[in-house]
């Protein structure tokens, strides 16, 4: 089309007759491209139907990620027989892709939160975080005792209070501990 714009005009007379021989060409080609496309897509339909059943298949094994080696490995398995079964329609295959990129998502996800879960440097700051605490409230507790020795009220409710607080840290700190540790 752009060398039939930049090639000029030959005439009024001449060019309609050229333009109707060209626009008859043009179109065969577009009707045929758009047969080869009808063809593929039909082909592709039922490539799109395999690949859905096999994606849902994947979903319901995969999802949600409990055990991420045993997870990485059926991903494997999937997409290897999900390759296998070739394209789809061009309209379906961001749709298609998508739900694929979710069961990999879900499963670096997975594989992140169990890192962060049994990274020992993880473990090792929140077990000093417990010691750090404890220590704390062993030490509010000897000022409580001299206060109340003293009987010192405004003392006494003071570190009662801080004590509180360092506990509830302390709760918080422990469970941490305990779910990095289970």
């Amino acid at each position: 089309m752009n060398r039939w714009k930049a090639a000029g005009g030959a005439g009024r007379h001449v060019d309609d007759a050229l333009w109707t021989r060209f626009r008859a060409i043009q179109d065969n080609f577009f009707n045929r491209r758009s047969e080869v496309f009808t063809a593929q897509d039909e082909e592709f339909q039922g490539n799109l139907v395999a690949k859905t059943d096999l994606l849902a298949k994947a979903e319901a094994e995969i999802l949600p990620v409990k055990d991420v080696a045993a997870a990485r490995t059926a991903y494997r398995d999937f997409v290897q027989a999900f390759n296998a079964i070739g394209r789809v329609p061009s309209d379906h295959v961001r749709a298609v892709d998508a739900r694929v990129r979710a069961i990999e998502s879900a499963i670096d996800e997975a594989d992140k939160r169990e890192w962060a879960r049994t990274d020992p440097q993880t473990r090792a700051r929140a077990q000093e975080t417990v010691n750090l605490f404890s220590a704390q409230i062993d030490k509010l507790k000897d000022q409580l005792a001299k206060a109340e020795t003293k009987g010192d009220k405004s003392q006494i409710s003071k570190t009662t209070a801080s004590i509180a607080t360092y506990q509830i840290w302390l709760d918080q700190a422990q469970q941490t501990l305990d779910d990095l540790n289970a």
